[in-house]
């Protein structure tokens, strides 16, 4: 992987694009590659389509349902996502392979902060700052939280607010943040705290990553969330999936710029993909102020997990997504 030496992180030499798959080949013999997919990814892709399939039915029922009920009574719109978000989030979670999944607190002394004394969930005013990955990033999120909007950003600070359908829609793009001049900028934290219509989330980096850095926040971004974090609005859950091999050769990282469907179709037919989602509350988000937000957040999802804030940014992804492009033609060429 010396190609890909330009887009790791000067300090710690780890790259946050290439996928665990690509990085780690399997070394099966030419029997097993020939009968693995007709003995194994093709029934387990048949099995989970219809889950898949149920699944994304019920949430575009639910979504429509939610922003009905909710323009009659916030509350009730609130409860309604909170009852019927997670059961259709699960059912794709299914259809994706991601069998089992936790959610567990924060470990205060992993993240060196003090004790958590509260650990009260998130609210309809707060915003969760979530790293980035894949579809199952939202997937995963709904079915903890409910939330209602999901904000994805881009390197020039340009921002998307979408609804469950439109941020998978989003999380399945092939080059994410590729944006035309149309789209606004992050409008400011209060505008969106003072709407009550939440919880949101917002995934800050930028740009998708395989799960092992942080990357630097927009600038826009980043005052956007040190002024959330302020006013003890702010909380936030670090994602990691497992890298091992026995869950199978493909990860749920969607950081290579190949089709969203291809990559879902791909994780379908791995054996399973455990994942657990950690999170912190708002109060103990705010009251870690001495700890930089990407390094707390870097804590968050583990400690394979590497703050790269001060040299790897969301213009590293894309240029990396190019770099692979290019040379992915240029191989093909050579072949």
């Amino acid at each position: 992987m010396e190609k890909y030496t330009a887009f790791a992180d000067p300090s710690s030499g780890v790259n946050p694009f290439i996928p665990f798959w690509l990085a780690n080949p399997p070394r099966d013999s030419k029997g097993v590659k020939l009968l693995r997919p007709l003995l194994l990814c093709l029934p387990l892709v048949v099995l989970r389509l219809p889950f898949l399939i149920l699944g994304m039915l019920l949430l575009a029922v639910s979504q429509l349902l939610v922003t009905v009920f909710t323009l009659l009574s916030a509350p009730v719109g609130r409860g309604l996502a909170c009852l019927l978000y997670p059961v259709s989030a699960k059912l794709v979670l299914l259809g994706v392979g991601v069998v089992r999944y936790h959610k567990d607190l924060a470990d205060s002394r992993r993240l060196k902060i003090r004790p958590i004394v509260d650990p009260a969930s998130f609210g309809s005013s707060d915003i969760i700052l979530s790293n980035y990955q894949s579809l199952t990033d939202v997937l995963l999120l709904l079915a903890c939280w409910a939330p209602r909007e999901f904000i994805f950003v881009n390197s020039a600070g340009q921002a998307r607010i979408l609804g469950p359908i439109g941020a998978l829609l989003e999380a399945c793009s092939k080059n994410p943040g590729q944006w035309g001049p149309q789209v606004a900028g992050l409008p400011d934290a209060e505008q969106i705290l003072d709407e009550g219509a939440g919880p949101y989330v917002i995934f800050a980096e930028g740009a998708r990553t395989n799960g092992t850095g942080i990357l630097r926040f927009p600038k826009k971004v980043d005052a956007f969330v040190e002024a959330a974090r302020k006013s003890e609005r702010l909380g936030a859950a670090g994602i990691h999936y497992s890298s091992k091999n026995n869950c199978g050769h493909y990860s749920p990282s969607h950081t290579l710029p190949i089709p969203g469907a291809l990559h879902t179709l791909y994780q379908m037919a791995q054996l399973y993909q455990p994942a657990t989602v950690t999170w912190l509350p708002c109060k103990d988000t705010k009251a870690s102020t001495a700890i930089q937000t990407t390094t707390l957040l870097s804590r968050l999802v583990g400690r394979e997990c590497v703050d790269m804030s001060e040299k790897v940014d969301a213009r590293t992804a894309e240029a990396f997504r190019n770099y692979y492009s290019q040379y992915s033609v240029v191989s093909k060429k050579a072949e």
